[in-house]
């Protein structure tokens, strides 16, 4: 599996669902780090949380595994970020930053 492009369909699929990494962690029962791993490209999921990951969005376990299933709108996305890890980087921790400001909104709400 090439990592790269499991990070562009999860991400693909988090934003088709409208999902934050935080909410994907609770639907799944997988403890957020191992996501924001995955997101970070330091580790893969595993067989089991492929297989939950393709469940809950409704694709085949392929989908995750290879180029096939890409669109032409994920091929443009991963030509553009080729050589571009510093700014993947800084996406993904705004993507964690996010996450952390909408469990603090949810606090604030619920009190």
């Amino acid at each position: 599996m090439n990592n790269n492009n499991f990070v562009i369909k999860l991400l693909t699929v988090l934003k088709e669902k409208n999902l934050t990494q935080k909410e994907l962690s609770k639907n799944l029962d997988i403890k957020e780090p191992i996501i924001s791993r995955w997101m970070k490209g330091k580790s893969k999921p595993s067989t089991k949380s492929i297989n939950k990951l393709a469940n809950y969005f409704n694709v085949p376990v392929s989908y995750f595994y290879n180029n096939e299933n890409i669109d032409s709108n994920e091929k443009d996305l991963i030509n553009q970020l080729k050589g571009k890890e510093r700014e993947i980087d800084i996406l993904r921790k705004e993507i964690a930053l996010r996450d952390r400001e909408i469990e603090f909104l949810k606090t604030q709400i619920s009190k």
